[in-house]
């Protein structure tokens, strides 16, 4: 096989996976800003921005299937990174808590992916009432993580401002929940946000081509 037939092959391939590779990336961005936002890495600022690239990524409407195998993966890998202080008690206990909670990430992943196809669309006010539904939806599955089954309450994402006093006083009247859900709807704002200029850009550069072609 020639050079240019192995750039095509590739190319092609890329092209059939863009969906599945798209994700990948954005799953990947949003596990390592989950997983930076903690000890030992401790980047508490990470937390206003990791689900960026996963909200986004939302908006190219990837299936069900996809959503869930990409998410599960990159959770499942960041939890195992986050926990492995536990290898010295049990091993096993490393991998079968980390794919315990992978699987409510999962879970908040199709939730999202769900809302992003219902609530979405032109009118820049749906974008208010997704940031919204994300938000609590993120909230319900964590506390469902935390107490549900005996739970496991483990770095919920509050608890990654435990350094950041400004953050910490808003737990005084909202507590734990509402920190949390405070950080996801920052992040949903502004993916949402990034969305609505992209789209503007476009609809200019389009509006420029079709002047310049009058």
């Amino acid at each position: 096989m020639c050079i240019r037939d192995r750039i095509s092959t590739v190319a092609e391939y890329f092209s059939k996976n863009k969906g599945l590779l798209g994700g990948a990336l954005a799953l990947v961005a949003t596990g390592v800003g989950y997983m930076v936002s903690f000890p030992p890495f401790n980047i508490p600022e990470s937390a206003f921005v990791f689900l960026i690239p996963f909200l986004i990524w939302l908006r190219s409407r990837p299936s069900y299937r996809t959503v869930a195998w990409v998410s599960f993966a990159s959770a499942f890998v960041a939890w195992v990174v986050l926990i492995f202080w536990l290898r010295h008690v049990t091993l096993f206990g490393v991998f079968g808590l980390s794919g315990f909670v992978a699987f409510h990430f999962m879970l908040f992943a199709l939730g999202a992916s769900w809302l992003s196809r219902r609530f979405v669309n032109s009118d820049p006010w749906m974008g208010v009432a997704f940031s919204l539904g994300v938000s609590s939806w993120w909230v319900l599955v964590e506390f469902f993580r935390t107490w549900v089954l005996t739970g496991f309450p483990w770095l919920p994402l509050s608890s990654s401002q435990w350094d950041r006093p400004i953050m910490l006083q808003g737990a005084e009247f909202l507590g734990a929940w509402g920190v949390s859900f405070v950080l996801v709807l920052l992040n949903a704002g502004l993916a949402s946000y990034a969305v609505r200029i992209y789209q503007y850009a476009s609809t200019r550069r389009k509006s420029s081509v079709s002047y310049t072609h009058l």
